[in-house]
């Protein structure tokens, strides 16, 4: 049999199992996060078929072996595997008394975090981080009026998965508006704004699980969702309008069953129009499991 169509085989079946597991609950998308750790293993498998490239068995069992691998290694990072926040810096940026918005900016690789309100006026952030890993910068414009706080990875975002999966946490201001820009590579993540006031969210996520929880405190919330393979759980306020587009490729959504009308290329919720409180959200995900829940 010609190898080249075994190793196709074995890739497609490899795959497709990854996926199957996935909408049968035995794994997340956070599985992909193994690909992103163990990436170096695909180096030593295309080695083993170089040297042993006319031996189909030997090829066929090292991509079985790889993905095998990535399989039981997604499993053991969520189920067996426990994020930490012991030993990160914790850091606290006074608000300034001018201060009239706030934006947040995190450019950093795969990580666990969370993101939320926090109780202290005071403060613009709250944060646990490593700093030997995550550079800091707080700009002040228009007379301190409005504050950027940006968090950006030193190196590659794989250098933070290798630290062993710290948990990092950002808990903003409760008494100003924010916007709030998030590019990250393979994440298990937490956004909770329902407590905060939020003008607009733009999101990049490589792979992974992002819970987004959204309250009626702002006029109208604008997100955006650029995403790779993702379980995204968008958890909204049962008093919000909302508009929700969703492109790309092979997304699973519960939309169509929530009731809502559709004009081609939004579905609206009942009462959008009458809402205090509105959130338009867009969303362009190559692979995902979209969940919108009303609480």
């Amino acid at each position: 049999m010609d190898r080249d169509k075994i190793i196709g085989g074995i890739l497609l079946i490899s795959i497709g199992t990854i996926f199957l597991l996935i909408n049968l609950g035995f794994l997340s998308w956070s599985v992909f996060n193994s690909f992103i750790q163990l990436w170096p293993l695909i180096l030593v498998v295309f080695g083993i078929n170089i040297i042993f490239k006319n031996n189909t068995i030997i090829s066929a069992i090292t991509w079985i072996l790889f993905f095998g691998i990535i399989i039981g290694y997604g499993i053991y990072y969520d189920t067996g595997y426990k994020s930490s926040t012991s030993g990160l810096d914790h850091l606290t940026i006074e608000k300034h008394y001018a201060a009239e918005t706030a934006e947040l900016n995190l450019k950093l690789g795969g990580l666990r975090f969370d993101i939320g309100a926090s109780d202290h006026h005071i403060r613009l952030v709250e944060a646990a981080i490593d700093k030997r890993y995550v550079n800091h910068r707080l700009d002040q414009r228009n007379n301190h009026k409005r504050s950027i706080l940006s968090f950006e990875s030193k190196s590659s975002g794989i250098s933070l998965f290798e630290r062993g999966g710290s948990h990092y946490l950002f808990y903003l201001n409760k008494d100003i508006p924010w916007s709030i820009n998030a590019d990250i590579g393979a994440i298990s993540g937490s956004m909770n704004l329902q407590e905060l006031e939020v003008k607009d969210v733009d999101i990049k996520i490589g792979a992974g699980n992002l819970e987004l929880i959204l309250g009626d405190n702002s006029p109208l919330t604008e997100i955006k969702i650029d995403g790779g393979a993702s379980n995204l759980d968008i958890i909204l306020s049962k008093s919000m309008g909302a508009k929700i587009k969703v492109a790309g490729g092979l997304n699973k959504t519960n939309i169509a069953r929530l009731g809502w009308s559709n004009t081609g290329d939004y579905y609206i919720s009942p009462g959008y129009e009458e809402a205090l409180s509105k959130a338009i959200i867009e969303i362009d995900a190559g692979v995902a499991n979209i969940n919108i829940i009303r609480r």
